[in-house]
This record gives C-alpha cells, structure tokens and sequence, in this order.
C-alpha cells in the first residue's frame, strides 16, 4: 500500500477541473504584460503556456492555481522591441471545461463585422470583446468551417458590453421566444444557440442544413441531433467496457480470486461482500486512471500537429492489435489458448495470484479487498488499457451529448458488470470451475469480437 500512495498521487495530479470559473485581469507595464488568474471555483486550475508571438516570453509555460487563489504570470518582452498596438498572442493549453483557450493582451477594439445581404449564409453573434473564446470562434472556426463546408459565411458580430447591442440582443430573443441567458448567443434564422459549448456542437449540422436550404427549428436541431449524438456517444461506450470486462485478463484474475476465497474457507456471503467492496474499489481506481488519461489526451489534442500525430498513431496501434487478436482467435480455436500473444504475462500473473493469497487469508478481508481491488486494476492497465486507451481517444474526439465524466462513468460501470455477475453467481452457489469452464468456451468469441471492436475503434478514429 505504501508504493501505492505515490501511483494514485501521480494519477490524482493529472486530473483536471471539470466545473470551474477562472478570471483573468492583465495590464501593461512598459514593454511587459502582467497577467493575473483568479481561480473561483473549488478545483484545481492547470495550464500550459505557449507564446504565438517570439518577441514575448512568459516567465513560466505551466501554471497552477488553487481554488480562491491568485497567480500572477509575467510575459516579458525581448529588449529594446519596439511598442505598438498589435495584440500580444498566449495559447493556454488545458482540459478545463471553462479555459479560455487563446489570451489576448491589448485587443481593446471591438471585433469588426457586417452583413452582406443576398450572399452566403447570414447569422448573428452576440458577445463581448473581452471574450477570447469568442475571438478565437470568429478568426479560427469560422474560416475552418467555410473551408471544410465549402460555403460563404457572413456573420454579423454584436457587442452586448455596449447598450446599443444588449438592447438589439433582447429584442431579437423577445421577437424569437427565447429565454436563453448562457453567452456567447449565435442566431441562425429563427434557431438561437447560446454558450460556446451548444455552439460548437450543433453549428455545423446547422450550416449544413441552410446550405441545402432546409427549414431549421429548435425542436429538430436541439432533441433529434442530441437524442442521436447521445446514442452515438453512449452505445460504443458501454460496449467497450462490457469488452473490456471480459477480457482474458481481468476474468481469468476474477476466477483466480474466487476459487481462493473459496480455497480459504471463506462464505458465500463473504464472498459477496468482498465482491462488493473490490468491485467497488476496481470502479474507482480504473474511473480516476481513466480521467488522468483522458485529460493528459485532451490536452495533446488541443495542439492540431500533436492531434493529428496521435490520431494516426492510434489508429495504426488499434489495426496492429485488431491483427493480434485475430491470430489469437485461431489459436483458441486450435485448443492452444496458453499461446495467446495478448494475456497478462507469467510474471505479471505471478504478481497478482501472490497478492491474492495473501490477503484472501487475512483477518481483515473486507478491508483488504479494496487495497486488492486498486492493486490488482493498476497491475492489469498494461492489458486492459489495450480497450480504454483507444476508447478514450474516441471520447476526446466526439462530440460529447454528455460531459466526459459522466461518459467515463458509463464505460467504467459497463467493465465492473461482469464482475458484479460473477461474484452474483458465486453467492449463488456457482463454483469458479463452472465460471471458468464457460469463460473458456466464449474465449473465442470474445478474441474475435476484441478484433473487430479495435479495427472498427481504428476507423472511427480516422474519420472523426
């Protein structure tokens, strides 16, 4: 347990805030920029720096502030630069559901903008200066959506800090029955989409549908794409993790687990309860892995060469490994299932089983179940991680109908099904000899669904 401590603080370290509010006032001091982050919210905030402009330095390219607190950056200039009114460029780089994403020092005017009648597709965005998510919207997505549709867009850009904007704005949600409160707010004909992240989900569907000239309503846009994008999100999910519960290595451990419960003279009660609390204890350290790794690749995938490296990284990897578990399949087939390629490995399973006796023996069993339930997940992610990596890739991807924790959650509770069956059945009276025996007549089944289940991951990672 002690070498434990530090794994599960390197893994609490890479987690980063889901729900947060960061501030971020700046001012000028001669030819450097003072930039000063305000953390809110009860979570952590971690960031990392990149400078888009070479004449200016920040003074540290990863920042941390903890909840209530203060940091203050220094981005220095090179010597004797020449000062102008161009805006200074900071990239922030982080899985925080509210990070800014691009900083602007110096960008005092507002965003300039017309309509241009009878040419190209005409919407209304409402924001405020100061946004610089919204500036990145307007000067990155925009331009990246007209390229990758093939259309005109003429967007008429709003300022609501201004009172002949706030009052244009109300007046347009009045006359569209609109309650919306969240800012930004994009109207496109009668539909109005309000905060960055509707936005970005719903706005190229709709660019579509006016580009073939079709009607567009709230109804169809907001609960048809949602239902569809959820089911999208969801189903792949939970099939993963059902996978990757049932997968060679984290079965035949559970067999191993049950027969020296029963080997120790342990109840088929007390093998219930343990079941519960190691299950319990898998579904939170694989849950806590899954979100240290899901922000480490959202981060990586913020920056476009990093992300399309990655992706076809993935891909390559998924193929690779949807190949092995085809070989496997026909060697399960053939009767030679102890040749498989992808299983824990002999010393790796040594581990494990010596983990296993020692604390199904102990006087405190219930209590040694959860250390057995972290032990043992941290000691399988070399094999297991070979289904969750690719599935959070694919998360990373999407666009998510439900936040990434809850989609982890999903997965996580479709992997510890299969555990809370057996230990079920066991409680029930179902021996692992009988477990085993029927695990080993589906092992075929599951090594050729693991290869299509990768090769398919493969293709959806190259085309999203």
């Amino acid at each position: 347990m002690k070498r434990l401590a530090p794994t599960l603080l390197l893994m609490l370290s890479l987690l980063s805030p889901l729900f947060s509010e960061i501030k971020i006032e700046y001012k000028q001091e001669q030819q450097n920029w003072i930039v000063i982050f305000e953390n809110k919210s009860s979570t952590m905030f971690n960031a990392m720096v990149i400078s888009a402009n070479q004449q200016y330095k920040p003074e540290t390219g990863q920042i941390s502030v903890e909840p209530g607190e203060k940091f203050v950056l220094l981005i220095s200039a090179e010597k004797d630069i020449l000062l102008n009114d161009s805006p200074v460029y900071m990239r922030l780089i982080s899985d925080h559901e509210d990070n800014p994403g691009l900083l602007t020092l110096g960008m005092t005017e507002q965003i300039k903008g017309t309509l241009k009648e009878n040419e190209g597709i005409l919407l209304e965005y409402y924001y405020t200066p100061t946004c610089s998510s919204c500036r990145e919207f307007l000067e990155r997505e925009i331009p990246l959506l007209e390229k990758k549709l093939q259309i005109k867009i003429n967007i008429a850009h709003i300022n609501i800090s201004e009172a002949e904007g706030l009052l244009k704005m109300n007046s347009r949600l009045k006359a569209l029955d609109s309650s919306e409160k969240k800012l930004p707010i994009l109207i496109a004909g009668d539909l109005v989409l309000a905060g960055d992240r509707r936005i970005e989900q719903d706005l190229e569907n709709i660019l579509l549908k006016l580009s073939r000239g079709e009607d567009l309503t709230s109804s169809a846009i907001g609960k048809t794409e949602g239902y569809n994008q959820l089911k999208l999100s969801l189903l792949p999910i939970l099939l993963a993790g059902l996978l990757d519960g049932i997968n060679p290595c984290a079965f035949s451990t559970l067999i191993f687990l049950l027969s020296y419960l029963t080997l120790a003279g342990r109840n088929r009660k007390q093998i219930l309860v343990t079941g519960i609390f190691f299950t319990t204890a898998v579904f939170l350290t694989y849950y806590i892995v899954g979100l240290g790794a899901f922000a480490t690749l959202r981060s990586s995938s913020s920056v476009p060469i990093v992300a399309t490296v990655l992706k076809f990284a993935m891909a390559l990897l998924m193929i690779v490994l949807g190949v092995i578990h085809i070989f496997d399949y026909k060697k399960v087939r053939a009767g030679r299932e102890g040749e498989m390629t992808l299983q824990l490995s002999k010393e790796r399973k040594r581990k494990i089983h010596s983990l296993i006796r020692g604390k199904a023996r102990q006087t405190g069993l219930f209590a040694g179940s959860i250390g057995l339930g972290i032990v043992v997940t941290i000691y399988e992610l070399g094999c297991t991680g070979q289904v969750y990596l690719p599935t959070l890739m694919y998360m990373v991807r999407i666009k998510k109908a439900l936040p990434s924790y809850l989609l982890l959650g999903v997965y996580n509770l479709g992997f510890i099904v299969p555990l809370i069956f057996v230990f079920i059945a066991a409680w029930k009276g179902t021996g692992s000899e009988k477990l085993a025996l029927w695990f080993k007549k589906n092992l075929a089944a599951v090594k050729i669904t693991s290869a299509a289940f990768f090769l398919l991951m493969a293709g959806l990672l190259l085309i999203l």
